[in-house]
């Protein structure tokens, strides 16, 4: 067998001239060989040439077609399986970026059963202009979509002989098992009740596993559920037979399940807890109803009535885009993804949390969801991945392996990072141990603490405030940022690097500081151009210290100021003789009841709004 798929990897390196072959011989990668310039690489068979089964020549027909020599892109269409295809849009985009810089490829679309024409045209787009000589095979149960997406006639694949459906099933029914011989006959007499389907091969080899005598195995031939005329031709005789041939107890169990939805994901432990709670458990001397429930259990699983996620099987996933699902949680066994290097989770909204497991994730590079009120936490130890690239939130907790701190080695962050419940950080050494400041690649970061409660004592307000002051000042960022917003900070004043007149800040969200009696000096940043300034509840006046020293020009490159809900400012003094805002076009100012006047170069803009402002 590994002498077969050498030979033909090496015709199709011949015959496509590409750079790297990999090639993925059946669903569950039974062989795998690649190539990569010089460079040879065989790994051993998963399973042996002798147990594969059936339809040899449509084997040897889907070979045929792929090294056949073709000046157009060759579209194969295999009738037979399925399962659907969805978000086409998206997919198109991805295929494009993709084969775009490419030379000739081979592209499998499993499953294929969208039958609308329309769909097919956009998802093709990208490879019916690009590399002739290309090869799509399309699998799909749907004669319809043969027709829409075919360019060659479409090969139908044929039903098993009954000889290949008792050696399918003979793999599950005699697992671990010897008394073949005696049961062979009556097993050959149940192959043919298969016609030819693998599924109802494999379900009833999963059956017979379980059923010892030849008795049994004859009650399940001479069965009347074949005769009901309604399921003739149908896979549901040996479905019900399956379920027959369970134990009673099982049968209760297996039964309370279809309560839930389809393709519902069920958590064996959660489950054991409802059978427990409707008495169908039976109790066995001292053995826990636990135990004995997961017994059960794990007997349905072996029998086939439970799929096992097998998303942990993708050993080479490197994508995964989940966004816009009604997730609770992921399985955990999607951590043993070790190629993954991104994974999107945005619009989740009923998305709990993230699994304990993905600091697993080692060569995880985007890290993309949405903090809500749902997913209101972040896995432990996510320090440990220090490819990460993109990291949309990061919260802050006070158990070990949340700490602020193992921001600390993500050295390659970009983008943008919200860092939240930054008052969960318990001192100064902490937060100046995530290092902000060697992080060159982020251009946008929101700094978030929460609100202090007016319950509080006073005391033990003011040493919170002390500490976030602390907290805040060795949480000063690399030079590069962009952007930056502080929401629901408590301090009394801001640090100092806030104002550095060597920072490169185009924008700055000040929100919900409570406490501060005072503006930064924001008027000595050379290129601020946006300016947001709200719920500053405490601030009564901007001074001269918003416009910062010197003669310089104040706020030189500033376009847009914002100025919102600020329940007590009174007076917005004038800067001193130097020119201020020389840019500025757009002034909004909203919801400030008691200020009583602007600066002259305020008063005359092209385009100002001034609401709920009475005493302007």
């Amino acid at each position: 067998m590994q002498k077969k798929l050498d030979d033909l990897a090496n015709e199709m390196k011949s015959l496509l001239r590409i750079e790297k072959v990999k090639m993925d011989i059946g669903k569950h990668k039974t062989g795998k060989i690649s190539y990569s310039g010089a460079t040879y690489s065989s790994t051993s068979l998963l399973v042996d040439d002798g147990i594969i089964v059936g339809r040899q020549q449509d084997k040897d027909n889907v070979v045929k077609l792929l090294v056949q020599n073709s000046d157009e892109v060759s579209i194969v269409p295999l009738v037979g399986m399925g399962a659907s295809l969805t978000e086409l849009d998206v997919l198109q985009r991805k295929l494009h970026q993709i084969l775009i810089n490419r030379g000739k490829f081979l592209l499998v679309l499993d499953d294929y059963w969208n039958e609308n024409h329309d769909d097919w045209e956009l998802l093709s787009l990208p490879f019916r202009s690009i590399f002739s000589g290309s090869k799509v095979i399309i699998t799909t149960r749907s004669s319809t979509v043969a027709k829409i997406v075919g360019s060659t006639e479409a090969y139908n694949l044929q039903v098993l002989s009954d000889d290949d459906c008792w050696k399918l099933m003979k793999q599950r029914a005699f697992f671990r098992r010897e008394d073949i011989q005696e049961l062979e006959l009556l097993g050959k007499e149940i192959a043919k009740k298969c016609q030819g389907l693998p599924l109802v091969a494999k379900t009833f080899g999963s059956v017979l596993h379980h059923q010892s005598t030849g008795d049994e195995w004859n009650s399940i031939l001479r069965s009347d559920v074949w005769d009901l005329p309604q399921y003739e031709n149908s896979v549901f005789p040996c479905l019900m037979l399956s379920y027959l041939h369970l134990p009673a107890h099982l049968q209760k169990c297996f039964s309370y399940c279809s309560i839930f939805p389809q393709n519902h994901e069920f958590e064996v432990e959660e489950l054991v807890h409802l059978w427990m709670a409707e008495g169908f458990i039976q109790a066995q001397g001292e053995r826990r109803l636990e135990d004995i429930g997961s017994h059960y259990f794990d007997d349905l699983h072996s029998r086939s009535f439970f799929i096992q996620d097998s998303i942990d099987q993708l050993i080479y996933l490197r994508y995964l885009n989940l966004s816009g699902n009604h997730l609770r949680k992921l399985p955990r066994s999607m951590c043993r993804l070790v190629a993954l290097q991104t994974l999107k989770l945005r619009n989740c909204p009923e998305l709990l949390a993230l699994p304990n497991e993905t600091k697993d994730l080692s060569n995880l590079r985007h890290l993309i969801f949405d903090v809500g009120v749902r997913l209101s936490s972040t896995p432990p130890e996510l320090g440990r991945l220090t490819n990460l690239q993109t990291l949309s939130a990061f919260v802050v907790g006070r158990l070990e392996g949340h700490g602020i701190q193992e921001l600390n080695k993500m050295d390659s962050l970009r983008g943008s990072i919200l860092i939240k419940d930054i008052d969960n950080v318990s001192n100064e050494i902490d937060a100046r141990n995530a290092k902000l400041e060697m992080k060159p690649y982020l251009n946008k970061l929101v700094l978030q603490w929460k609100e202090l409660s007016n319950r509080l004592d006073q005391q033990v307000r003011d040493q919170k405030m002390q500490l976030q002051a602390q907290v805040f000042k060795n949480l000063e960022p690399h030079k590069n940022l962009k952007e930056l917003e502080i929401k629901n900070y408590s301090g009394i004043r801001c640090p100092d690097w806030l104002s550095d007149s060597t920072r490169k800040f185009t924008t700055i969200h000040l929100h919900g500081l409570g406490y501060c009696t005072t503006l930064p000096s924001l008027g000595q940043l050379p290129l601020l151009k946006s300016l947001y300034i709200g719920e500053m509840n405490a601030l009564q006046s901007v001074d001269h210290d918003f416009y910062g020293d010197g003669n310089a020009v104040k706020f030189p490159l500033l376009d847009y100021l914002e100025v919102y809900q600020m329940p007590v400012l009174v007076q917005w003094i004038a800067s001193d003789g130097s020119i201020c805002m020389p840019c500025l076009t757009t002034l909004r100012i909203d919801d400030c009841p008691n200020l009583t006047s602007l600066p002259p170069n305020l008063q005359a803009l092209p385009d100002s709004t001034f609401s709920r402002c009475p005493r302007l």
